[in-house]
Protein backbone atom coordinates (compact mmCIF):
# COMPACT_ATOMS: atom_id res chain seq x y z
CA UNK A 1 0.00 0.00 0.00
CA UNK A 2 1.27 3.56 -1.18
CA UNK A 3 2.36 5.97 1.59
CA UNK A 4 0.25 8.13 0.43
CA UNK A 5 -2.76 5.79 1.36
CA UNK A 6 -1.98 5.93 5.21
CA UNK A 7 -5.10 6.99 7.35
CA UNK A 8 -5.49 9.91 9.86
CA UNK A 9 -6.13 8.34 13.38
CA UNK A 10 -8.55 10.35 15.41
CA UNK A 11 -4.90 11.59 17.47
CA UNK A 12 -3.35 12.67 14.24
CA UNK A 13 -6.63 14.69 13.93
CA UNK A 14 -6.55 16.32 17.48
CA UNK A 15 -3.12 16.74 17.19
CA UNK A 16 -3.05 18.82 13.76
CA UNK A 17 -6.51 20.79 15.04
CA UNK A 18 -4.71 21.51 18.30
CA UNK A 19 -1.12 22.60 16.27
CA UNK A 20 -4.44 25.42 14.10
CA UNK A 21 -5.86 26.29 17.34
CA UNK A 22 -2.12 27.77 18.55
CA UNK A 23 -1.43 29.18 15.16
CA UNK A 24 -4.63 30.85 14.69
CA UNK A 25 -3.85 32.38 18.10
CA UNK A 26 -0.42 33.22 18.17
CA UNK A 27 0.70 34.65 14.85
CA UNK A 28 -0.21 36.70 12.40
CA UNK A 29 -1.13 34.30 9.17
CA UNK A 30 -0.19 35.11 5.57
CA UNK A 31 -3.04 34.47 3.67
CA UNK A 32 -1.56 31.41 1.84
CA UNK A 33 -1.78 29.57 5.56
CA UNK A 34 -5.50 30.95 6.23
CA UNK A 35 -5.76 28.62 3.08
CA UNK A 36 -3.76 25.57 4.08
CA UNK A 37 -6.32 25.81 7.10
CA UNK A 38 -9.78 26.10 5.12
CA UNK A 39 -8.35 23.28 3.12
CA UNK A 40 -7.39 21.31 6.08
CA UNK A 41 -10.80 21.81 8.06
CA UNK A 42 -13.14 21.32 4.85
CA UNK A 43 -10.98 17.71 4.32
CA UNK A 44 -13.82 16.27 6.09
CA UNK A 45 -16.44 15.92 8.70
CA UNK A 46 -13.70 14.86 11.35
CA UNK A 47 -11.43 17.68 10.57
CA UNK A 48 -13.92 20.07 11.30
CA UNK A 49 -15.22 17.96 14.44
CA UNK A 50 -11.54 17.64 15.93
CA UNK A 51 -10.72 21.95 15.49
CA UNK A 52 -14.56 22.55 16.94
CA UNK A 53 -13.70 20.46 19.98
CA UNK A 54 -10.10 22.00 20.49
CA UNK A 55 -11.19 25.52 20.06
CA UNK A 56 -14.11 25.07 22.53
CA UNK A 57 -11.77 23.57 24.99
CA UNK A 58 -9.57 26.57 24.81
CA UNK A 59 -11.94 28.90 25.59
CA UNK A 60 -13.49 27.13 28.12
CA UNK A 61 -10.12 27.33 29.71
CA UNK A 62 -10.02 31.08 31.28
CA UNK A 63 -6.06 30.63 31.81
CA UNK A 64 -5.57 30.16 28.04
CA UNK A 65 -6.61 33.95 27.08
CA UNK A 66 -3.45 35.22 29.77
CA UNK A 67 -0.80 33.56 28.34
CA UNK A 68 1.88 36.19 25.93
CA UNK A 69 0.48 34.54 22.92
CA UNK A 70 1.91 37.73 20.93
CA UNK A 71 5.33 37.23 21.49
CA UNK A 72 7.61 35.65 18.65
CA UNK A 73 8.66 32.47 18.74
CA UNK A 74 12.34 32.08 19.88
CA UNK A 75 13.03 28.69 17.92
CA UNK A 76 11.95 27.18 14.93
CA UNK A 77 9.25 25.13 15.11
CA UNK A 78 8.02 21.62 13.74
CA UNK A 79 4.51 21.13 13.34
CA UNK A 80 4.81 17.30 15.05
CA UNK A 81 2.55 16.71 17.53
CA UNK A 82 2.75 13.31 19.92
CA UNK A 83 1.34 13.73 23.06
CA UNK A 84 2.53 15.10 25.33
CA UNK A 85 5.82 16.18 23.59
CA UNK A 86 4.39 18.23 21.20
CA UNK A 87 2.72 20.59 24.03
CA UNK A 88 5.86 21.30 25.53
CA UNK A 89 7.89 22.37 22.41
CA UNK A 90 4.79 24.67 21.68
CA UNK A 91 4.68 26.51 24.91
CA UNK A 92 8.13 26.11 25.21
CA UNK A 93 8.68 29.18 22.95
CA UNK A 94 6.31 31.70 24.80
CA UNK A 95 8.28 33.53 28.43
CA UNK A 96 9.11 31.95 31.12
CA UNK A 97 7.01 34.02 32.84
CA UNK A 98 3.38 31.65 31.44
CA UNK A 99 5.88 29.07 32.41
CA UNK A 100 3.17 27.98 34.99
CA UNK A 101 -0.08 28.37 33.32
CA UNK A 102 1.32 26.88 30.67
CA UNK A 103 2.32 23.43 32.20
CA UNK A 104 -1.76 23.59 33.83
CA UNK A 105 -2.82 23.90 30.18
CA UNK A 106 -0.26 21.16 29.37
CA UNK A 107 -2.35 18.66 31.59
CA UNK A 108 -5.27 20.04 30.98
CA UNK A 109 -5.15 19.34 27.10
CA UNK A 110 -3.33 15.44 27.48
CA UNK A 111 -6.75 14.42 29.80
CA UNK A 112 -8.97 15.94 27.19
CA UNK A 113 -7.92 15.07 24.00
CA UNK A 114 -7.96 11.28 24.41
CA UNK A 115 -10.44 10.10 22.30
CA UNK A 116 -13.44 9.09 24.51
CA UNK A 117 -13.73 6.18 21.28
CA UNK A 118 -11.92 3.87 20.33
CA UNK A 119 -9.79 3.43 16.62
CA UNK A 120 -10.33 0.20 15.16
CA UNK A 121 -8.35 -0.92 12.00
CA UNK A 122 -8.94 -3.69 9.43
CA UNK A 123 -6.69 -5.05 7.15
CA UNK A 124 -6.78 -7.93 5.12
CA UNK A 125 -3.98 -9.15 2.71
CA UNK A 126 -3.49 -10.30 -1.33
CA UNK A 127 -6.20 -12.92 -1.75
CA UNK A 128 -7.65 -12.72 1.86
CA UNK A 129 -11.28 -11.77 3.04
CA UNK A 130 -12.55 -11.12 6.43
CA UNK A 131 -16.03 -10.66 7.98
CA UNK A 132 -16.48 -8.20 10.41
CA UNK A 133 -19.19 -7.69 13.03
CA UNK A 134 -19.54 -4.09 14.74
CA UNK A 135 -20.56 -2.88 17.88
CA UNK A 136 -24.43 -1.87 16.75
CA UNK A 137 -25.12 -5.05 14.74
CA UNK A 138 -23.49 -3.80 11.55
CA UNK A 139 -21.46 -6.00 9.38
CA UNK A 140 -18.65 -5.19 7.30
CA UNK A 141 -17.42 -7.63 4.40
CA UNK A 142 -12.81 -6.93 3.54
CA UNK A 143 -12.63 -8.28 -0.38
CA UNK A 144 -8.51 -8.67 -0.97
CA UNK A 145 -5.89 -6.64 -0.05
CA UNK A 146 -8.25 -3.72 1.90
CA UNK A 147 -7.77 -1.53 4.82
CA UNK A 148 -10.64 -0.08 6.68
CA UNK A 149 -10.60 1.94 10.20
CA UNK A 150 -14.08 2.03 12.10
CA UNK A 151 -14.48 4.48 15.13
CA UNK A 152 -18.00 4.32 16.81
CA UNK A 153 -19.01 7.16 19.72
CA UNK A 154 -22.52 8.33 21.07
CA UNK A 155 -23.01 10.67 18.16
CA UNK A 156 -21.75 9.02 15.15
CA UNK A 157 -20.99 5.48 13.46
CA UNK A 158 -17.66 6.51 11.34
CA UNK A 159 -15.59 4.74 9.06
CA UNK A 160 -12.77 5.35 6.76
CA UNK A 161 -11.83 2.66 3.73
CA UNK A 162 -8.61 3.49 3.22
CA UNK A 163 -8.40 1.14 0.62
CA UNK A 164 -9.57 -1.83 -1.46
CA UNK A 165 -13.40 -2.97 -1.62
CA UNK A 166 -15.71 -3.41 1.23
CA UNK A 167 -19.33 -4.47 1.51
CA UNK A 168 -21.72 -2.69 4.19
CA UNK A 169 -24.48 -3.98 5.75
CA UNK A 170 -25.90 -1.52 7.92
CA UNK A 171 -27.79 -1.66 11.74
CA UNK A 172 -30.84 0.83 12.02
CA UNK A 173 -30.21 3.40 14.30
CA UNK A 174 -31.84 6.67 13.37
CA UNK A 175 -29.83 8.55 16.49
CA UNK A 176 -26.36 7.83 14.86
CA UNK A 177 -25.60 8.52 11.26
CA UNK A 178 -23.70 5.52 9.57
CA UNK A 179 -20.74 7.22 7.72
CA UNK A 180 -17.95 5.85 5.49
CA UNK A 181 -15.09 8.57 4.33
CA UNK A 182 -13.30 7.85 1.12
CA UNK A 183 -10.65 10.41 0.89
CA UNK A 184 -12.72 13.12 -0.64
CA UNK A 185 -16.42 11.80 -0.75
CA UNK A 186 -18.87 10.05 2.28
CA UNK A 187 -21.14 7.92 1.75
CA UNK A 188 -24.24 7.81 4.61
CA UNK A 189 -26.38 5.57 5.20
CA UNK A 190 -28.99 4.15 7.99
CA UNK A 191 -30.28 0.74 7.54
CA UNK A 192 -29.10 -0.22 3.97
CA UNK A 193 -26.79 -2.24 2.26
CA UNK A 194 -23.90 -1.37 -0.17
CA UNK A 195 -20.79 -2.24 -1.74
CA UNK A 196 -17.13 0.30 -1.79
CA UNK A 197 -14.73 -0.33 -4.15
CA UNK A 198 -11.97 2.28 -4.46
CA UNK A 199 -10.47 1.98 -7.75
CA UNK A 200 -7.51 4.16 -6.55
CA UNK A 201 -6.65 6.46 -3.82
CA UNK A 202 -8.64 9.07 -5.25
CA UNK A 203 -11.45 7.28 -7.25
CA UNK A 204 -14.26 5.10 -6.04
CA UNK A 205 -17.65 3.73 -7.23
CA UNK A 206 -20.52 3.09 -4.71
CA UNK A 207 -22.99 0.17 -5.88
CA UNK A 208 -26.60 0.25 -3.85
CA UNK A 209 -28.04 -2.82 -3.04
CA UNK A 210 -30.42 -1.89 -0.41
CA UNK A 211 -31.95 1.14 0.94
CA UNK A 212 -30.17 4.59 -0.07
CA UNK A 213 -27.52 5.97 0.32
CA UNK A 214 -26.39 10.05 0.10
CA UNK A 215 -22.98 9.96 -1.08
CA UNK A 216 -21.27 14.09 -0.95
CA UNK A 217 -18.10 14.81 -2.27
CA UNK A 218 -15.87 17.46 -0.57
CA UNK A 219 -16.24 20.24 -3.37
CA UNK A 220 -19.65 20.30 -3.45
CA UNK A 221 -20.96 19.44 0.34
CA UNK A 222 -24.25 20.95 -0.35
CA UNK A 223 -24.99 19.06 -3.34
CA UNK A 224 -25.03 15.21 -2.01
CA UNK A 225 -26.37 12.91 -4.69
CA UNK A 226 -28.83 10.03 -3.28
CA UNK A 227 -27.63 6.33 -4.83
CA UNK A 228 -31.28 3.83 -4.56
CA UNK A 229 -31.02 0.12 -5.38
CA UNK A 230 -29.52 -1.08 -7.87
CA UNK A 231 -27.98 2.14 -8.77
CA UNK A 232 -23.75 2.86 -8.58
CA UNK A 233 -22.12 6.23 -8.95
CA UNK A 234 -18.43 7.32 -9.18
CA UNK A 235 -16.23 9.88 -7.85
CA UNK A 236 -12.78 10.98 -8.55
CA UNK A 237 -10.86 14.24 -6.75
CA UNK A 238 -11.19 15.19 -10.41
CA UNK A 239 -14.45 15.49 -11.37
CA UNK A 240 -16.31 14.73 -8.37
CA UNK A 241 -19.32 12.60 -8.44
CA UNK A 242 -20.63 11.20 -11.74
CA UNK A 243 -22.02 8.42 -13.68
CA UNK A 244 -24.97 7.71 -11.71
CA UNK A 245 -26.36 4.60 -13.57
CA UNK A 246 -28.17 1.65 -13.16
CA UNK A 247 -26.25 -1.76 -12.35
CA UNK A 248 -26.28 -5.50 -11.93
CA UNK A 249 -25.33 -5.82 -8.41
CA UNK A 250 -24.69 -9.36 -8.60
CA UNK A 251 -22.06 -9.16 -10.98
CA UNK A 252 -21.20 -6.06 -8.60
CA UNK A 253 -20.92 -8.45 -5.52
CA UNK A 254 -20.01 -11.39 -6.70
CA UNK A 255 -16.92 -11.46 -4.91
CA UNK A 256 -18.59 -12.29 -1.27
CA UNK A 257 -18.86 -15.68 -3.35
CA UNK A 258 -15.41 -16.25 -3.69
CA UNK A 259 -16.04 -15.08 -7.71
CA UNK A 260 -15.60 -12.78 -10.17
CA UNK A 261 -18.08 -12.66 -13.10
CA UNK A 262 -16.99 -10.84 -16.71
CA UNK A 263 -19.40 -10.52 -18.86
CA UNK A 264 -17.48 -9.04 -22.20
CA UNK A 265 -14.49 -8.10 -20.10
CA UNK A 266 -11.56 -6.68 -22.29
CA UNK A 267 -8.82 -9.02 -21.61
CA UNK A 268 -6.61 -6.28 -20.27
CA UNK A 269 -8.90 -5.33 -17.42
CA UNK A 270 -9.57 -9.33 -16.57
CA UNK A 271 -5.91 -9.47 -16.11
CA UNK A 272 -6.09 -6.15 -13.32
CA UNK A 273 -8.73 -7.83 -12.01
CA UNK A 274 -7.34 -10.93 -11.35
CA UNK A 275 -3.88 -9.03 -9.62
CA UNK A 276 -6.32 -7.69 -7.09
CA UNK A 277 -6.61 -11.49 -6.13
CA UNK A 278 -3.17 -13.12 -6.76
CA UNK A 279 0.04 -12.68 -5.07
CA UNK A 280 2.11 -13.76 -8.44
CA UNK A 281 1.88 -10.60 -10.81
CA UNK A 282 0.01 -11.39 -13.81
CA UNK A 283 1.12 -9.61 -16.94
CA UNK A 284 -0.24 -9.13 -20.46
CA UNK A 285 2.26 -9.52 -22.90
CA UNK A 286 0.63 -9.94 -25.99
CA UNK A 287 -0.57 -6.13 -25.89
CA UNK A 288 -2.51 -6.39 -28.99
CA UNK A 289 -4.86 -8.66 -27.17
CA UNK A 290 -5.87 -6.24 -24.63
CA UNK A 291 -9.44 -5.66 -25.83
CA UNK A 292 -10.08 -9.14 -26.56
CA UNK A 293 -13.80 -10.01 -24.82
CA UNK A 294 -13.85 -12.28 -22.10
CA UNK A 295 -16.79 -14.00 -20.61
CA UNK A 296 -17.58 -16.36 -17.34
CA UNK A 297 -17.69 -16.98 -13.47
CA UNK A 298 -14.08 -17.64 -12.14
CA UNK A 299 -12.98 -18.25 -8.41
CA UNK A 300 -11.17 -15.56 -6.84
CA UNK A 301 -9.24 -18.27 -4.93
CA UNK A 302 -7.62 -19.37 -7.98
CA UNK A 303 -6.22 -16.59 -9.86
CA UNK A 304 -3.16 -17.84 -11.78
CA UNK A 305 -5.70 -20.71 -12.81
CA UNK A 306 -8.11 -18.72 -14.32
CA UNK A 307 -5.32 -16.46 -15.77
CA UNK A 308 -3.99 -19.91 -17.49
CA UNK A 309 -7.44 -21.04 -18.74
CA UNK A 310 -8.23 -17.36 -20.16
CA UNK A 311 -4.73 -17.02 -22.28
CA UNK A 312 -5.86 -21.16 -23.60
CA UNK A 313 -9.34 -19.90 -25.03
CA UNK A 314 -7.43 -16.96 -26.69
CA UNK A 315 -4.33 -18.91 -27.97
CA UNK A 316 -1.98 -17.27 -26.05
CA UNK A 317 0.26 -19.08 -24.02
CA UNK A 318 0.98 -18.29 -20.24
CA UNK A 319 4.92 -18.56 -19.12
CA UNK A 320 5.49 -18.94 -15.00
CA UNK A 321 9.33 -17.22 -15.00
CA UNK A 322 10.80 -15.34 -12.30
CA UNK A 323 7.70 -15.61 -10.16
CA UNK A 324 5.57 -14.08 -12.49
CA UNK A 325 2.70 -15.52 -15.18
CA UNK A 326 3.63 -14.03 -18.50
CA UNK A 327 0.71 -14.46 -20.84
CA UNK A 328 1.99 -14.05 -24.47
CA UNK A 329 1.56 -15.04 -27.89
CA UNK A 330 3.62 -18.50 -28.85
CA UNK A 331 6.19 -17.01 -30.98
CA UNK A 332 7.08 -14.78 -28.41
CA UNK A 333 9.84 -15.46 -26.53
Amino acid sequence: MSELAQPQSRDDLFDQACAWVVRLRAEKLANSELEQFADWVSKSANHRAAFDQVAEMWGDLGVASKLPLEQPATESSSTECSKPSWLQQWFSWRAAGAFAATAAIVVALVITLVPSQQLDRYHTAIGESLAITLDDGSQVELNTNSTLEVSYSDEQRWLHLIDGEAYFSVAKDKQRPFVVELDGAQAQAVGTAFNIYKTTDEAAEITVTEGTVQVTHQAQPSLPKFVEVGQAISFDSKDGLRNLRAIDSDLVTAWRQSQIVFDNTPLSDVVTTLNRYSKTPIELAATDSAQLPISGTFSTERPLETAQAVAEALALTATLNNDRLRLHKSSDS
